[in-house]
């Protein structure tokens, strides 16, 4: 990742952008498609209000896989897993996607989380919090 893939830095409190104009679909989805980082920062603001420190929400090039890596936060010992699986879950049905708990998969290493799931919408690209700040990486990196 080079200096010229990062395109954007904000507080991670304003993450998640307020929908504020006319009430057609038309205008709504022009919206959706203006912030590709949409449906990143959805991911990043339910895990982070289930307790999570979120580290990045990457979507891959291939087959639609999203990655998520987090850190345990605020989440008991033990429940990581679980959490994870129905933060992610309940997520995926509120944006349209019907996706069991068990599609779902969940591995803790330490304090350290990581998932992984298909989900069809959203952009090819990272989004990376370091320190509270949200940074878009437009690229696939590894």
């Amino acid at each position: 990742m080079n200096a010229s893939t990062v395109d954007t830095e904000q507080p991670f409190e304003d993450i998640v952008p307020k929908w504020h104009g006319p009430e057609s679909p038309k205008a709504f989805f022009q919206f959706l498609r203006a912030d590709r980082a949409y449906f990143h920062r959805v991911f990043a603001k339910w895990l982070r209000d289930a307790g999570f420190e979120i580290r990045w929400v990457r979507k891959r090039m291939n087959h639609h896989v999203w990655n998520l890596h987090l850190l345990r936060g605020t989440v008991l010992p033990g429940c990581e897993e679980e959490t994870a699986r129905q933060v992610v879950s309940t997520t995926l049905q509120r944006c349209g996607n019907d996706c069991r708990k068990k599609e779902i998969e969940v591995s803790v290493i330490g304090n350290r989380v990581g998932a992984a799931f298909i989900f069809p919408k959203g952009t090819t690209g990272s989004l990376i919090f370091s320190k509270q700040r949200a940074s878009w990486c437009a690229d696939d990196w590894p």
